[in-house]
């Protein structure tokens, strides 16, 4: 079994003027299934600062290709919560790709959506760093 651990930044649409980080641990069923736990942090600055935050379970469905690109879709439920926010339901949506530089090192780029029910939702591009352990 495979394990791979992810870090990354986003370039977030919506909300805007917000930042994001993200952690996701997950593990390898087979050649194509992955799954694992997820969790993000957001700061929104569109007039008062807000902070956000999301964790929960993923799976991510790949499709293995000749090249060093490995691209991937996936779904997301969990809770929400964050400054003046009750916790609430999280699920979203993310698709990507990662790049091998060798084969436990991998960068990736994921569009993601996160519906969060008691804050503003969340829409952005995801830049990051994966760590594969064999």
């Amino acid at each position: 079994g495979t394990s791979e651990i992810d870090f990354a930044a986003t370039l977030n649409f919506e909300p805007t003027e917000s930042q994001a980080l993200f952690g996701r641990y997950g593990y390898f069923l087979n050649r194509n299934l992955q799954l694992g736990i997820d969790a993000s942090f957001a700061r929104i600055e569109n007039g008062n600062t807000a902070e956000t935050w999301n964790a929960g379970v993923f799976g991510n469905w790949h499709f293995p290709t000749a090249s060093q690109w490995l691209p991937y879709a996936g779904l997301f439920i969990g809770v929400s919560g964050g400054s003046d926010i009750d916790s609430a339901t999280a699920w979203g949506a993310q698709g990507g790709a990662k790049y091998f530089f060798n084969p436990n090192v991998a960068a990736f780029t994921e569009l993601r959506w996160r519906e969060l029910e008691e804050s503003d939702d969340q829409f952005g591009i995801f830049l990051g760093l994966s760590v594969f352990f064999r």
